[in-house]
């Protein structure tokens, strides 16, 4: 993808795309950070133009994930995460409930919800 990089580069990008974002009294909040995977075989990529976009490495971390195949919306995805929510809370994990994941694999509807496991 070209996303604007100070190299004028396409920087090659990996599945999968997604979102994180974070809950308030039990209701999906509208603010989001977007992510994007770069391909391993970049090591030194190159920086973007945009001030509002990153380029970040991170720990490995465990989550709980539940996958789904088919395309939803917006309203069904919200459903999703607070279904996992619940799942995750009557089970008794131990989980940050308050940020979690969506991760999209293609745009036929392959997507995991996840919340970061703790503990």
């Amino acid at each position: 993808a070209r996303c604007g990089n100070v190299a004028a580069t396409v920087v090659p990008l990996s599945a999968p795309w997604g979102f994180f974002g974070y809950l308030e009294n039990g209701k999906i909040q509208q603010r989001f950070s977007v992510f994007l995977l770069i391909v391993p075989e970049v090591n030194n990529p190159p920086e973007p133009t945009d001030p509002t976009v990153t380029l970040q490495t991170g720990p490995h971390l465990w989550y709980y994930t539940r996958i789904f195949d088919t395309k939803v919306d917006e309203q069904e995805t919200e459903e999703r995460v607070i279904q996992l929510l619940k799942d995750l809370e009557q089970d008794n994990r131990p989980f940050n409930s308050t940020f979690f994941g969506v991760a999209y694999f293609t745009t036929h509807g392959l997507m995991e919800i996840g919340f970061m496991k703790t503990g």
